[in-house]
């Protein structure tokens, strides 16, 4: 084959080799024009290929060295934004530069690629890196504990801080799941795991929940988490989330201290407005209480004087006296209490006092259906004490629970024992056989206002216990053996 032919058939393979190549690829001569152009290349300029040759490779490359330096310099690359297509589009681009031939026939091959994607995505990279490390710092910064999630393994990485707070052992691994969920406090959970979802759907711009964490010794604290999504994949699902953890379970139970104050500030504001109501009340009862014992002595004369002996008819009319009787005496209690009055305290013989409300509420535990036993030891002493307030203290217990059995298919039985109790004080405990204490009193019984009765106002037990305790005295609560609630009270003996 001959040198013409030799070079021909170079010439074809170059030209098969340049057209067929992916990659555009421009052929620059000395005067820096454009020589010769593959197809990759009029599609990435957007124009047919055959047009390119002649065109002044700046209207291409605007920031392009000039011919003479480009071919004195011998550059290996060219970067640069400066990169346009033929509408005047710019992009982004990097062309690998090589150079063949020599003096005025040497030529410059261009292979251009268009990276201003990778670039776009590489620069929003750093800046979301940047941000988290804007984030991070302002979050140290704060003293806040850091986490970093990856939510498609599951591991998580957390601070020394966040360790300390948790208690966490540096040797073993941590994963996601290890925190929240199987962390969080159950009554925590719910909304602690909502705060979560919504932010990873979208619907919140960030995590942020306050929750009761458990520590390694199966105690909790008060935190307050936030979190942010710093990645999604193609598909806009979250991989990652980073954000802090702050202790504050000593401000929260502060928080929580000043509440039950205004709570009891305003329970105090309550009852002395219900003590100027109750001052009034008693001054507007006693009247008719007044009226209501003569009345009936008026009948019980009439009876005498007719000489009558209707058995079923005097005994109600006496228990009418005495139950007037017994109402006028609470309500100069009630009164002499008002107008902070002592109380008249002499020596009392508690199971008398039983056996007189028993008395009493016999009528209404009949009408209930409740059998009212009685176990009272003997040989008690005496309690120092008023009679009445003890009567009110008792009235008050058997009156709840023959309310409790009211609705109870089992037999209904309240018993009111006494007996004197290791301490050597007077023990008295009224137990009955209905549902027990309901979940909302179950806490306190005796807090103020606290009532499952849809007609009650809450005040009875705490004024029961407030009595008992002005006489030196104690009382509590305690589950039956069969079911039921026990209520005790105790009183040293008179001296």
């Amino acid at each position: 084959m001959g040198d013409e032919a030799a070079r021909e058939a170079c010439e074809v393979c170059y030209r098969a080799v340049f057209e067929a190549v992916s990659d555009p690829c421009l052929v620059v001569n000395r005067q820096g024009r454009i020589a010769s152009a593959n197809p990759a290349a009029g599609k990435l300029y957007g124009v047919d290929p055959a047009t390119l040759p002649g065109q002044p490779l700046a209207e291409f490359i605007a920031e392009a060295p000039p011919a003479g330096r480009l071919f004195h310099e011998r550059p290996e690359t060219l970067v640069a934004a400066g990169f346009q297509r033929i509408d005047g589009r710019h992009f982004i681009g990097e062309a690998s530069v090589a150079f063949i031939g020599a003096n005025e026939s040497e030529l410059a091959i261009l292979v251009v690629r268009d990276v201003t994607e990778v670039r776009e995505t590489r620069s929003r990279v750093e800046s979301l890196q940047a941000s988290e490390r804007l984030w991070q710092f302002a979050l140290e910064g704060h003293g806040d504990a850091l986490w970093d999630w990856n939510l498609e393994s599951g591991e998580i990485h957390v601070s020394p801080s966040f360790q300390a707070i948790i208690g966490w052992p540096d040797e073993r691994p941590l994963r996601g799941n290890d925190i929240w969920p199987a962390r969080i406090h159950p009554d925590d959970l719910r909304r602690a795991m909502g705060a979560f979802a919504a932010h990873l759907s979208g619907a919140r711009p960030i995590t942020e929940v306050q929750c009761r964490l458990r520590l390694e010794d199966d105690s909790y604290r008060w935190v307050a988490v936030r979190g942010k999504i710093m990645e999604r994949d193609e598909q806009g699902q979250a991989r990652r989330m980073i954000g802090s953890v702050r202790d504050i379970h000593d401000n929260f139970l502060s928080a929580e201290q000043e509440k039950r104050q205004q709570r009891e500030l305003e329970r105090a504001a309550r009852l002395i407005h219900l003590g100027e109501m109750a001052s009034a009340l008693a001054h507007e009862l006693n009247q008719p209480l007044t009226a209501l014992r003569n009345f009936s002595a008026v009948a019980l004369r009439r009876l005498d004087e007719l000489g009558a002996d209707p058995a079923g008819l005097r005994e109600p009319l006496q228990m009418i006296a005495d139950q007037a009787l017994r109402a006028g005496d609470i309500v100069h209690q009630v009164r002499g209490f008002v107008r902070k009055g002592g109380r008249v305290v002499t020596p009392v013989a508690i199971n008398e006092v039983v056996r007189s409300v028993r008395r009493l509420m016999q009528f209404d535990a009949r009408a209930h259906g409740v059998q009212c036993q009685l176990d009272l030891a003997d040989a008690l002493p005496p309690v120092l004490a008023d009679q009445g307030q003890l009567e009110q203290v008792l009235g008050n217990l058997i009156k709840n629970g023959i309310d409790a059995m009211s609705l109870m298919p089992r037999a209904r039985i309240l018993r009111v024992s006494t007996r004197l109790n290791p301490e050597g004080q007077v023990e008295v405990a009224v137990a009955d056989t209905g549902p027990g204490l309901a979940e909302a009193v179950r806490a306190d019984p005796f807090a103020p206002f606290a009532t499952t009765k849809p007609d009650g106002v809450g005040l009875g037990l705490a004024i029961c216990r407030t009595i008992i305790e002005n006489h030196a005295g104690r009382m509590w609560v305690e589950a039956g053996d069969c079911g039921g609630a026990t209520f005790f009270f105790s009183l040293p003996p008179a001296p």
